[in-house]
């Protein structure tokens, strides 16, 4: 698998620190309610609650900002799609085909004539492309 911009891949760095961070405050948290409130009123003051649904929540945030950056890499298989631009030309050509063509300017017919004027476009377009 390869990325398009790998570059996002230093903001992974991010992950490990929110984590320390996130130990450190609970911990100073912690130790605050503890110096804040006496030993014997604690229980009757300070609600226990439990601290796993925070923690999960947590997982589930930086599992979420790993998602992210990885989409933000953009991945992608070894195949990529290359768009060429094909230089392509619709040609028309519209000859009269009335008696009136059969009429002969010179040596050839006004018919013979667009015929081999037609071609010799066709030819030239072909030299071109």
């Amino acid at each position: 698998m390869n990325f398009l911009y790998p570059v996002w891949f230093y903001a992974l760095i991010s992950i490990p620190l929110i984590i320390i961070a996130a130990i450190l405050i609970h911990t100073k948290r912690s130790k605050a309610w503890q110096q804040l409130v006496a030993k014997k009123h604690r229980d009757k003051l300070v609600s226990k609650f439990s601290s796993s649904r925070n923690w999960i929540a947590f997982t589930l945030n930086i599992i979420a900002l790993t998602g992210l950056i990885f989409a933000v890499a953009r991945p992608y298989s070894g195949q990529t799609k290359l768009r060429s631009k094909v230089m392509t030309r619709n040609i028309v050509i519209a000859v009269d085909s009335s008696i009136s063509m059969l009429c002969e300017d010179g040596n050839t017919s006004r018919l013979n004539t667009a015929k081999t004027i037609a071609t010799n476009l066709v030819d030239a377009f072909q030299m071109t492309t």
